[in-house]
């Protein structure tokens, strides 16, 4: 029987079983995603899958965006780390990205990006391997997992504690929290903010799956994250502390808390989240003993352009946009900064 792919209409039920079933599936393949950024930014979803005889054998969540400096585009999935193809085998995968290049095609996209953690050997593809994602190994026993941590890093909590920092685990009711730190960090990084909405529909589309860690000093919140679970793996793809609060050691709480808290309810793996290799966040997350995992961004490009470079902090042609970002104040930020990354899939 030949296999066929086609836009998925059915159940979201038998999407996210197949999603929970796959090896090599992720959180951000959920259609709970899908959802989040409908929802938040209206960008058009394409959502692909093979079947056979009425059996799922691969997807694919794409989507389409605009921008001005760049063009239509197609990505899978913005604003996550990772997603792309998900399969059973190759003969689907190769069906799958022969159907992503033709909705390319036909709406006059720039290119195709599939955020992939395994390369696809595909020769009409470009990649770019800039970024890694780091993953630690957890302990049944947090104290056994404490033991095992450098010194330093280990000092470098107890300043925090001793400084008196205290940390909570908290629902949606701490997402403005979090946001107020999160977006002074972004205005200091001089990257635009998402908006409070991208993070209050996480919170809510993903209630069981999804929580607010907030790190206080005299009640006031100095660092906070959203974290994520899927499966046997917390994830903290967002996290941000106050740059005046930097000597006592916020962000080494907030992330061991995190850690006590993933292994005590019985979590293997803990994602750190992507970084660009041996940048300050990536020396960061390693110091924790996590292992980095190469993360492979593939791209199918129209007209025989060059792979696009959106990044701010890899690309020069930002600098000035960048300086000029960190002048404004944040309540300025809050206002046009989800206006501008709703067409970057950072």
């Amino acid at each position: 029987m030949m296999l066929k792919v086609e836009l998925y209409k059915d159940s979201p039920e038998e999407w996210d079983t197949f999603v929970l079933g796959h090896k090599d599936s992720t959180f951000f393949h959920q259609i709970g995603w899908k959802n989040v950024v409908e929802k938040t930014y209206g960008h058009k979803p394409f959502y692909l899958v093979v079947k056979e005889n009425g059996s799922i054998k691969g997807i694919l969540p794409l989507f389409l965006m605009k921008h001005i400096l760049f063009g239509k585009f197609l990505v899978s999935v913005p604003f996550g780390d990772y997603a792309g193809i998900c399969a059973d085998d190759e003969e689907t995968s190769n069906i799958l990205l022969k159907e992503a290049i033709k909705i390319s095609d036909s709406n006059g996209a720039k290119f195709l990006e599939l955020r992939n953690i395994e390369s696809m050997n595909n020769g009409s593809l470009m990649t770019k391997t800039t970024r890694a994602t780091l993953i630690l190994k957890l302990e049944e026993d947090p104290q056994k997992l404490w033991k095992s941590l450098k010194p330093k890093v280990r000092n470098q909590v107890r300043k925090a504690e001793k400084s008196g920092i205290k940390a909570e685990i908290g629902d949606k009711s701490l997402v403005r929290d979090f946001y107020n730190v999160y977006a002074h960090n972004m205005r200091d990084l001089g990257t635009p903010v998402h908006s409070l909405s991208f993070f209050e529909n996480i919170l809510n589309i993903f209630p069981e799956n999804s929580n607010v860690i907030i790190v206080r000093l005299d009640g006031k919140a100095i660092g906070a994250a959203v974290a994520t679970y899927f499966r046997d793996t917390m994830e903290i793809p967002w996290s941000s502390s106050l740059r005046d609060f930097f000597a006592l050691c916020p962000n080494n709480l907030l992330y061991w808390t995190a850690l006590e808290y993933a292994c005590s309810k019985g979590y293997k793996l803990f994602n750190f989240g992507r970084s660009p290799w041996e940048s300050g966040t990536f020396q960061f997350k390693k110091q924790w003993g996590a292992e980095p995992v190469q993360l492979h961004y593939q791209y199918y490009v129209n007209n025989g352009d060059e792979m696009p470079d959106y990044t701010p902090s890899t690309s020069s042609r930002f600098d000035m946009a960048i300086w000029l970002w960190r002048k404004l104040p944040v309540s300025i930020t809050k206002l046009i900064g989800p206006r501008i990354i709703a067409g970057i899939p950072y």
